[in-house]
């Protein structure tokens, strides 16, 4: 008899304890699943390794608020020959335009800095909507009390950016990721700008803008990155195509760990949305991909790009042959340049390598960025 109570108490305990693993797996990964956790990374940075199963977890241990925020006085000021001329409005002392006015027609405005704020109002004790970085598009349709009233693209924030920390567009200059090297105890990471190993892949950042399945912006920039091994593979890949008239279109690539525990509070359904820390993209090791041909246009796939259901899988029956012939080669190239697949996403693409990397949430907004001369 005791040796059954004793049995039934295991059992229960091992329950209890899976139990509690699940209600608490963002604590014991010590990843963030909620929006307001998307901290800015500091510069100096600590490392904690978690087990993790299998694998080990890496978390880049953040320790700031928004109130490490860099305020708008905090920033070295610009000549004032660099700010753009308003025809109507002077500026003070301190490059800030003085007055309001609505423009005659929306400027395109880019950051100046590496970490702007956009405020929710014209004021430096407004509470910050989100951030924008060195070389990131600000579209302003008027001056209020020295401010530019901006949309930030892609994402479509509407804030407001004191008017002495952004400059005018040029079409002659881009602006692209500094790799971010990293080592642990547990693995490495490497990552590259994707558009700097491959210039020519076109490229829709889908999470970057609200033109997605949730509705909302869950990064600020659209900044492709990728472990630079799993990038070299996706040249090739590149390549390949564009010998047979083909590109590749890149939706998503590296993904925070955090913004994968928004996605999979939505859809709960490990089929399609990995939890926090579990995915590919956490790893900066997978992509969400399809084809266009020479003129640009999207081949024909089996479903819209993250459609999360039956017509998305690769043994879909409701797929045209159109379809399935191109998902076949686009598959059949991928494949063959050191990516796995998963039959539940036609889109997805895994780096056959993806172990030898960890799971990070480094917020997109924490890559800092550099200019160069377009091509």
């Amino acid at each position: 008899m005791s040796k059954v109570l004793t049995i039934l108490t295991l059992i229960s305990l091992t329950v209890l304890l899976a139990v509690l693993a699940y209600y608490f797996r963002d604590t014991i990964l010590g990843l963030a699943t909620q929006p307001n956790r998307l901290r800015p990374l500091p510069h100096v940075a600590a490392e904690r390794a978690v087990a993790n199963g299998e694998a080990a977890v890496a978390e880049i241990i953040n320790t700031a608020d928004d109130e490490d925020l860099p305020s708008e006085d905090d920033l070295i000021p610009l000549a004032l020959a660099h700010l753009p001329v308003v025809e109507g409005l002077s500026r003070d002392e301190n490059g800030i335009l003085v007055g309001s006015l609505a423009l005659d027609t929306p400027r395109m405005l880019i950051g100046a800095f590496d970490v702007i704020n956009v405020r929710s109002e014209p004021d430096v004790d407004a509470p910050v909507v989100t951030t924008i970085g060195l070389g990131q598009v600000a579209v302003a349709a008027r001056v209020v009390d020295g401010w530019y009233d901006v949309n930030v693209l892609p994402g479509m924030f509407n804030g407001f950016i004191r008017s002495d920390l952004l400059i005018d567009y040029s079409d002659t200059t881009s602006y692209f990721a500094e790799p971010l090297i990293w080592r642990g105890a547990h693995g490495q990471a490497s990552l590259v700008d994707v558009r700097t190993i491959i210039p020519d892949i076109e490229y829709y950042i889908i999470f970057a803008t609200p033109d997605n399945f949730t509705g909302q912006t869950l990064y600020v920039r659209d900044v492709p990155m990728l472990q630079e091994g799993t990038a070299a593979k996706l040249k090739e890949a590149q390549d390949a195509f564009k010998a047979e008239g083909f590109r590749i279109k890149l939706y998503d690539a590296y993904r925070p760990a955090s913004v994968s525990g928004i996605l999979y509070d939505l859809i709960q359904d490990t089929r399609y949305i990995a939890r926090a820390g579990s995915s590919t993209h956490n790893r900066a090791a997978a992509v969400d991909i399809t084809l266009v041909d020479e003129q640009g246009n999207e081949v024909e796939m089996p479903s819209k790009m993250h459609t999360f259901d039956q017509t998305a899988h690769r043994d879909s029956t409701q797929m045209s042959e159109t379809a399935r012939k191109n998902m076949d080669y686009m598959t059949r190239m991928m494949q063959q340049c050191g990516f796995t697949t998963i039959n539940y996403e036609w889109w997805h693409f895994n780096d056959a390598d993806r172990q030898n990397y960890l799971p990070m949430d480094i917020p997109i907004r924490d890559f800092l960025f550099y200019a160069t001369d377009s091509p």
